[in-house]
């Protein structure tokens, strides 16, 4: 956005803020606001905290419910949402979706509506340590699909494949923060958020690898196809090793890896439904973790 410059006496030079910005933390006459200096830009802050969001939400006029709407009206920041709906089903699932929400509760319920609302100040700090978190459980994830599948304890599945929704909970939260607050340097927060999409995406598809395997016996792999699996844990944990250090090795690795694997994987397709199915899904952990390395760059260059 674009502000004019306004000249108060001989000297003294003013541009007004925001009104959203102002509306949406209270700013009001007489309050201190910070301000730094950047170069060429002004830095200006306030440590009021942001406006309780209320929404209502009327299910009858939506078509059919989606359990969706709920996580993204937690991503979008609203603090406080009344849902209006017309049977007690609607209500079970809203009532499922509220508790993968981190901080997120049902206070009150009525026949046909109920109220959630958020119980928690979210601290600037905590999106640094959930977003460790969210890349340490990923790289847990992909390690333990590999080791279960491999030595054929499929057992193990159905517990690995919960990580899905532990991850959900903390990219839902670190999304709504990137909505709500934004990141301190505010040049990364649309990346990050990028990220923290492409991160879910890739949880998902470890969620669908244990799928495959968790109904199945004797499932028998090509080891060939196994060192690819390997490869695509490796690229992952590389990832996230980058993320937090810079190494040019590690970013030569994984550009020169992806299309040399990729390329791999195409080719040993043909075999069993399991080994087909299991190699699209590791292609596509390599291209999403490969297309990460675009928004890290726009960071860290």
């Amino acid at each position: 956005m674009k502000r004019k410059v306004a000249k108060i006496g001989s000297s003294t030079l003013m541009i007004s803020l925001p009104s959203k910005w102002v509306k949406m933390y209270g700013i009001s006459k007489g309050d201190e606001l910070e301000i730094e200096e950047d170069k060429d830009k002004l830095v200006i802050a306030t440590k009021l905290r942001i406006e309780h969001l209320k929404k209502e939400l009327d299910i009858s006029k939506l078509g059919k419910f989606r359990k969706n709407y709920i996580s993204h009206l937690y991503q979008r920041g609203f603090d406080e949402v009344e849902i209006k709906f017309e049977n007690r089903d609607i209500f079970n699932q809203i009532k499922e979706r509220v508790g993968n929400l981190l901080g997120f509760e049902i206070i009150e319920q009525g026949e046909s509506y109920c109220i959630i609302k958020s119980i928690t100040s979210e601290l600037d700090v905590e999106f640094d340590t959930i977003l460790r978190k969210i890349f340490l459980m990923l790289v847990d994830m992909a390690d333990s699909a590999y080791d279960a599948i491999k030595n054929q304890q499929y057992e193990r599945l159905n517990e690995i494949k919960e990580l899905e929704k532990m991850n959900n909970k903390f990219t839902d939260f670190c999304i709504r923060i990137l909505n709500k607050k934004g990141y301190p340097e505010a040049e990364k927060t649309h990346f990050l958020y990028v990220t923290i999409r492409e991160l879910e995406k890739v949880a998902d598809t470890l969620r669908d690898i244990c799928n495959i395997f968790v109904e199945r016996k004797e499932t028998k792999i090509r080891k060939e196809v196994f060192d690819v699996f390997n490869e695509a844990t490796k690229y992952l944990r590389i990832y996230y090793e980058l993320f937090y250090k810079f190494d040019s090795q590690k970013t030569t690795y994984l550009e020169d890896q992806k299309t040399d694997i990729v390329k791999k994987a195409e080719e040993m397709m043909g075999g069993s439904r399991e080994e087909n199915i299991l190699l699209m899904y590791l292609i596509n952990i390599f291209k999403k973790a490969h297309e990460l390395t675009g928004p890290y760059s726009c960071m860290n260059l």
